[in-house]
């Protein structure tokens, strides 16, 4: 997690990457059979961020019908890996500086809350929401790269202009 605060704490907002979990579960579930990677995705990707993925369950009903899943998210996934990758190679070092970019160019930005970078599940590229009772944009990595996104930055940056 990472917090960016400006100007005695005018804006504080932490980024949530949950990235390093997805890569564990893809790490495991590559080539095994789709109902592996169902167990395996509940198991390395949503269970370490239960509550975030709970408060997701409603509007993500239809995207996570288990159904669905096996036949239209995981089999399409290594279609999309390597653009998953492209979007977050480096991707700690280029919030950072993106984010102190914002800041320092709207300085009277007052918004605080949390990002997400994860995998949706094709829910979502990005979307806003609270979560965990708290203000929070979100941006799923795995939509951003099926829909032909191929950089993170200008999309949360418009966002949170929007704050």
């Amino acid at each position: 997690m990472n917090m960016f605060s400006i100007a005695a704490a005018v804006a504080t907002f932490a980024i949530h990457d949950f990235t390093p979990d997805f890569w564990r579960f893809w790490d495991a579930a590559q080539n095994q059979p789709v109902e592996q990677q169902v167990q395996l995705w509940q198991q390395l990707n949503v269970a370490p961020h239960q509550a975030v993925f709970d408060d997701l369950a409603t509007p993500c009903k239809d995207q996570w019908n288990a159904d669905w899943s096996r036949s239209n998210f995981f089999p399409d996934l290594p279609r999309v890996i390597p653009a998953i990758r492209s979007i977050v190679a480096g991707l700690g070092q280029q919030l950072e500086q993106a984010n102190t970019r914002f800041l320092k160019m709207f300085p009277d930005m007052r918004w605080s809350g949390d990002i997400y970078v994860m995998a949706s599940g094709y829910c979502f590229s990005g979307r806003a929401q609270t979560i965990e009772g708290r203000s929070a944009l979100l941006f799923g990595v795995d939509a951003m790269a099926a829909l032909g996104m191929r950089d993170l930055i200008p999309g949360m940056q418009h966002e949170l202009f929007h704050r």
